[in-house]
C-alpha cells in the first residue's frame, strides 16, 4: 500500500485526508478509532484496495511501447473484457502532487457480460485493472493497478477494519495472475475449427440440418472473427465466444474459456 485514503463524501461534514502508509500510522489510527468509537468495529472499514506493481523501464519511449503492446495481450481471469484508452487518441504528462508523472494514456480494462447474444458493461465490478506510465524518482515505469471493491474484499475474507501492516498476510493471496493473464490470442487457430464446421453443417454432415439464414448468420459470424484479427487479445476472445455462441457449439465456446487457444505474451515470460 502507498498511502490510505479518507474521502469526504459530498455535503457531509468531513473530508480527504492522504496518509502516508507506514506501520506507526495505522498503529495511531487504529488507537484513534477505539477512542472515538471503542464498541462499534463497523464504523472504520475498508471500502476499496487499490494492488499495484511497477516495472521499471529504460525510457519513457521504451515504457510506452512496452505499456500498448502489453495492453494488446492481456486477458482478464475468468471475465470478458474489452480495452479501452483514456483519452483515446492520448493527451499529456501529468504532473502529481507527490512529485511522481503518470503518461499520456491510460489503458483500462472494462469488464463485460453476456445479455441477449450481446455483451454488455459491468457497472459495478468486484475488481477492475488499469495499466498506465508512472515516473517514480526520475524513472519511468509500467504501472499495473488492480482494484479490489468491497463485495471481493468480504467474500476473500480480507479484515475490513484499519490494517495493522502496510504489507498485510492477506496480500500474498492476491498475486497479479489472479487476475491477468499476458497473452494472445490464437484467433486463426479458432477460425479454422469453426470453418470446418461450417462446412460439415451445409453438405449435412450431421444429424442436423440447418436453415439457409442459420448458415448465413454462421458465415457472417466467420467474417467478424477474421475482420477482428488485429483487435487486442481479450476482444478477440470475447468475439469468438461470440460466435462460438451462434454456431451453438458450447463444447467449443468452453474450451475457448478455458484458454485453450491463449497464447503466452514472449515479452513478459
Amino acid at each position: 500500500m502507498n498511502g490510505l485514503f479518507l474521502k469526504k463524501v459530498e455535503d457531509k461534514p468531513w473530508w480527504s485526508i492522504f496518509f502516508n502508509a507506514d506501520d506507526k500510522i495505522l498503529a495511531g489510527l487504529s488507537a484513534l478509532r477505539d477512542k472515538i468509537s471503542p464498541w462499534f468495529e463497523s464504523d472504520v472499514q475498508l471500502k476499496q484496495v487499490e494492488v499495484a506493481w511497477n516495472l521499471p523501464c529504460t525510457s519513457y519511449r521504451a515504457a510506452k511501447t512496452l505499456m500498448l503492446n502489453l495492453a494488446d495481450n492481456t486477458l482478464l481471469q475468468g471475465v470478458y473484457a474489452r480495452l479501452w484508452p483514456e483519452p483515446p487518441e492520448g493527451g499529456k504528462i501529468q504532473e502529481n502532487k507527490d512529485g511522481t508523472k503518470n503518461g499520456e494514456v491510460t489503458a483500462y480494462f472494462h469488464q463485460l457480460r453476456p445479455k441477449k447474444g450481446e455483451y454488455v458493461l459491468v457497472k459495478r465490478p468486484d475488481w477492475d485493472a488499469k495499466m498506465y506510465l508512472k515516473e517514480i524518482n526520475g524513472i519511468w515505469h509500467l504501472h499495473i493497478e488492480v482494484t479490489l471493491e468491497k463485495p471481493f474484499l468480504k467474500d476473500n475474507g480480507i479484515p475490513m477494519g484499519i490494517p495493522t501492516s502496510v504489507s498485510p498476510d492477506w496480500l500474498k493471496g492476491l498475486p497479479l495472475e489472479r487476475f491477468l493473464k499476458f497473452a494472445s490470442f490464437d484467433m486463426p487457430a479458432v477460425i479454422d475449427e469453426l470453418r470446418g464446421l461450417l462446412s460439415a453443417r451445409r453438405f449435412h454432415k450431421r444429424k442436423k440440418k440447418y436453415t439457409s439464414r442459420e448458415l448465413h448468420k454462421m458465415t457472417m459470424g466467420l467474417r467478424k472473427l477474421s475482420a477482428a484479427m488485429d483487435y487486442p487479445a481479450c476482444e478477440q476472445k470475447r468475439d469468438a465466444c461470440k460466435v462460438a455462441d451462434i454456431f451453438k457449439d458450447a463444447r467449443l465456446k468452453k474450451r475457448i474459456r478455458d484458454g485453450e487457444f491463449d497464447c503466452p505474451y514472449g515479452p513478459v515470460q
